[in-house]
């Protein structure tokens, strides 16, 4: 059953975007599982996404074991960007971004988490703020672990069909982690690519103009 929030008025949402386009410090964080065996998968698509755009902003990743990530920094239209994955398992992500938001003084307004999303066909995206996890492991542990769900998502997509098409859960948690056949590959490749993307122009030109550009 879904948690009910208090409805936020139209002009509330254009300020939140605004907060969000003018802080000073951007933190974010994809989402995945550590290990090689799981580096091209279905749930690796936040983490894979982040990695994209640091190879293309031509930054290098370090390991923060206090972090619990591999994270970089750097900075883009005067704005502090720190990209970060973390090396916990997925349903723990919580412990590295409460660790990083604390560390960087970045609040959860200056927080964007990347990741995959079975409700949406694979290789589109989709950017949110201030919604539910959708039953998302590990967008669940970063909402507890931060103590808000009032947090910006790009949202990868890697089946689609919606979510009465999904398959049972057993079914659904071998999916996320299983290699990828060649199409998929190629599906997913469009997809973290698309995410990237959006996040420049989150960092460049703020929340609003990301979403009105990709969520279409």
């Amino acid at each position: 059953m879904k948690s009910e929030r208090p409805s936020v008025s139209s002009s509330e949402k254009t300020r939140n975007k605004t907060h969000r386009a003018m802080a000073t410090s951007l933190l974010i964080i994809g989402l995945g599982n550590p290990g090689e065996e799981y580096e091209m998968t279905r749930h690796n698509a936040g983490a894979i996404s982040v990695r994209r755009l640091a190879t293309h902003l031509g930054v290098p990743f370090e390991t923060k074991p206090k972090l619990f990530a591999e994270i970089t920094e750097t900075k883009g239209k005067g704005r502090r960007l720190i990209l970060a994955c973390p090396t916990t398992y997925m349903n723990q992500s919580g412990k590295s971004a409460a660790a990083l938001s604390r560390f960087f003084k970045v609040p959860p307004r200056a927080i964007v988490v990347v990741h995959d999303d079975m409700d949406l066909a694979l290789g589109t995206i989709k950017i949110v703020e201030n919604r539910g996890a959708g039953g998302h492991k590990g967008v669940k542990s970063v909402f507890r672990a931060l103590g808000t769900q009032d947090i910006a998502r790009v949202r990868i997509g890697t089946m689609g069909g919606g979510r009465n098409q999904r398959p049972g859960r057993r079914a659904l948690d071998d999916l996320v982690v299983r290699k990828l056949t060649a199409e998929e590959r190629r599906a997913l490749t469009r997809g973290t690519r698309k995410a990237a993307e959006a996040l420049e122009t989150i960092l460049i030109e703020g929340l609003a103009t990301a979403m009105t550009t990709y969520n279409r």
